[in-house]
C-alpha cells in the first residue's frame, strides 16, 4: 500500500459493489483512466462491474500467486 495515493472505501461512501457509482467515485476523485487501473478483488460481480467499465482487472482467487499474476501483466518486475 506504500504506492496507493489514497482508497475508496464502499462502507464510508455508503455504496455497496458492484454499484458502477462507486467505481465513478474512484475514478473522479483520483482523476484516473479505468485502462490505466487494476483492480483486484476476489468477487467476480465486482470484477465484471470494474471490467465493463474499462479496468484492467485480476479476479483474486485461493489457489492464486497474486505477485506471478502482477509480474504477467507487468505491474511488477
Amino acid at each position: 500500500f506504500n504506492y496507493l495515493k489514497g482508497m475508496v472505501v464502499s462502507g464510508d461512501e455508503k455504496i455497496v459493489k458492484p454499484d458502477p457509482k462507486l467505481y465513478y467515485i474512484l475514478l473522479d476523485r483520483f482523476s484516473i483512466d479505468p485502462e490505466e487501473t487494476l483492480f483486484i478483488d476476489d468477487n467476480a460481480h465486482n470484477i465484471d462491474t470494474a471490467r465493463l467499465l474499462g479496468f484492467r482487472t485480476i479476479h483474486l482467487v485461493p489457489e492464486m500467486n497474486l505477485k506471478e499474476e502482477l509480474v504477467k501483466m507487468g505491474v511488477l518486475l
